[in-house]
């Protein structure tokens, strides 16, 4: 008799839950460019916890360099609407965009990143220590000089478009440092400012700042499994609301409803979700055109990809 509900109750489960029998969300996608238009790299046997790709990067494409005024404004001339960009804090109190823990790899300079000031951190050359054959060569050396920019400056720059900002310490403080950078910004608009990164200063900063929105992997974490567990139900737990969801596309399909019942169930908890790629165990841009498309057909959420100029379209100028 159990066995009989049961066999009777799954396909109920199933077709309640089936995103082929929903109307497509409303919206489009839209794209995120990871760290602008940049020098992309290889990650086979990339450590974890390596502070630089520098030294690895695939031969150059164009001549653009992550983290930069120059390459937001590509990512954004090819339609991103969104740029994730690095920050640190400076010895003077200010925030610099950049990448790396250290500035060693990456430019001509020495130490730590927060340790310096941002007059120190805009002298050094960030195109110094790129190179595609192991240091046969060097083709950005010398044309990196003065362009680390302050998140001021790329918030001034741009005044209404939206970032995702990656918090690169794991020190609580840091968010009452962000705060207080927000605060001697009257006027911004906070809810075009996205958060990432360490759970202890994402996670206070969100509740410093209800306005802001932001993810750690403990709160993607935590909404995947509770989802998983009564979401078939149509119910949505309190963890996936009012938040954002970045989630790697090879787990996407196990999630009920993926993708059009999930994404206009998201959208009705006011979550944003972006769909990420995976590569040797690291998270990745989805960067071929043809799989864009595809996922575009019935995907209407956020796709993260490294290949902006590639993925997206520039405007032709007559």
């Amino acid at each position: 008799m159990k066995w009989t509900i049961v066999i009777a109750v799954l396909p109920m489960i199933y077709l309640y839950n089936a995103s082929w029998l929903r109307s497509k969300p409303d919206g489009e996608l839209s794209l995120l460019a990871h760290r602008g238009v940049h020098q992309t790299y290889s990650k086979k046997n990339l450590d974890r916890h390596e502070g630089c790709t520098a030294d690895r990067i695939n031969p150059p494409q164009h001549l653009f360099l992550e983290n930069t005024i120059a390459s937001i404004q590509e990512a954004y001339a090819y339609g991103a609407k969104i740029v994730e960009i690095d920050i640190h804090p400076t010895s003077d109190e200010k925030f610099a965009v950049f990448h790396d823990w250290k500035v060693d790899c990456r430019t001509n300079g020495k130490g730590k990143t927060r340790n310096h000031s941002l007059a120190y951190l805009q002298s050094l050359d960030i195109g110094y220590g790129y190179t595609p054959d192991g240091g046969k060569t060097y083709p950005f050396r010398g044309k990196g000089v003065g362009k680390l920019p302050s998140l001021t400056e790329v918030l001034d720059q741009f005044p209404t478009q939206k970032f995702l900002i990656n918090i690169k310490s794991n020190s609580a403080s840091e968010a009452d440092l962000i705060m207080h950078f927000l605060d001697n910004r009257p006027g911004e608009d906070l809810s075009r400012l996205w958060f990432y990164g360490g759970y202890k200063p994402t996670s206070r900063l969100l509740q410093l700042e209800p306005e802001i929105k932001g993810f750690t992997k403990s709160s993607v974490k935590k909404c995947a499994i509770y989802y998983a567990l009564i979401s078939w139900t149509g119910y949505i737990p309190e963890a996936c609301h009012d938040t954002i969801l970045g989630i790697p596309e090879r787990f996407a399909s196990y999630l009920w409803g993926w993708p059009r019942l999930f994404t206009s169930r998201m959208q009705k908890a006011g979550t944003d979700v972006i769909l990420m790629g995976q590569t040797e165990g690291h998270l990745d841009g989805i960067d071929n055109p043809k799989r864009v498309a595809e996922l575009a057909e019935d995907f209407h959420g956020i796709l993260w990809t490294d290949k902006i100029e590639q993925v997206g379209t520039k405007p032709k100028i007559n």
